[in-house]
């Protein structure tokens, strides 16, 4: 049979458009469940986080929190082994979040550590994390310390944690880097004559002193960080929650105005 070498050029590339557009329709509607960190996929139900989690080295017990009202899944409580999970030198804990019991966040959380730490930390966290979610969604992946700084005097001032947050994404999965300050005010003094409570003001102020004293005496500025992982529509869907949220806020002070 006679073969059309144009019929067979046209076929060849009409397979390869297909093909891309196959690939590129598979990775924005995935099939199967989205992969959110370690063995833990969007969707799965409390006693599957647990069987999964049991699986980690170094964690000892999982148990599921649940919602007093629903009984549904909650959260988690995790017993660890000595430095079960640990990050450049940094210890986390795990928890996650689920809607309807059915998991829709896996989060990692460090304690509060030495805030003057935290351009190396942001450097050696926001590296790895771009490397494996190399799209920038929202944030820098540059430490900026004047941005730091400028937490740091807000948390101050507030006496709340002040939030920087940089987030990342591939084709499933979107992670929210998230570094938040803290500077603890002094103690206020107390002018009370009560002995009672002179003596709690003295052990208060010495624990702030001790306190402070750490990280070569900054030590009531800390820093903490907490990891977020999610699929990428359950991201989305979230960010679109929050703005539907601020346009009905808005319009409402525009018919009040």
């Amino acid at each position: 049979m006679k073969r059309h070498p144009h019929k067979t050029l046209w076929l060849g590339t009409l397979a390869v458009n297909l093909l891309a557009a196959s690939t590129v329709a598979g990775a924005a509607d995935p099939v199967g469940p989205v992969p959110l960190w370690k063995g833990l996929t969007e969707g799965m139900s409390g006693p599957e986080v647990v069987e999964a989690l049991k699986q980690e080295p170094g964690i000892q017990s999982v148990e599921i929190v649940t919602n007093k009202k629903t009984k549904a899944a909650a959260g988690l409580k995790v017993k660890y082994a000595k430095d079960a999970l640990v990050l450049f030198d940094l210890p986390f804990s795990i928890d996650a979040e689920f809607d309807q019991g059915r998991l829709v966040a896996v989060k990692l959380q460090s304690g509060g550590h030495c805030a003057e730490l935290a351009g190396g930390q942001f450097k050696d966290f926001s590296e790895v994390l771009r490397a494996k979610y190399p799209t920038l969604v929202s944030g820098s992946d540059v430490y900026d310390p004047l941005a730091a700084a400028s937490a740091l005097s807000r948390s101050f001032d507030a006496q709340a944690d002040v939030s920087l947050t940089t987030v990342y994404e591939n084709d499933l999965t979107t992670v929210s880097f998230k570094q938040a300050y803290f500077w603890t005010k002094p103690p206020a003094p107390s002018f009370s004559t009560s002995a009672l409570v002179r003596l709690a003001d003295t052990m208060q102020r010495t624990a702030y002193e001790t306190k402070r004293a750490e990280c070569g005496g900054q030590g009531d500025r800390r820093t903490g960080m907490l990891i977020t992982y999610r699929s990428r529509a359950s991201f989305e869907a979230q960010q679109q929650a929050k703005q539907d949220t601020k346009s009905a806020k808005t319009a409402a002070a525009a018919n009040g105005l």
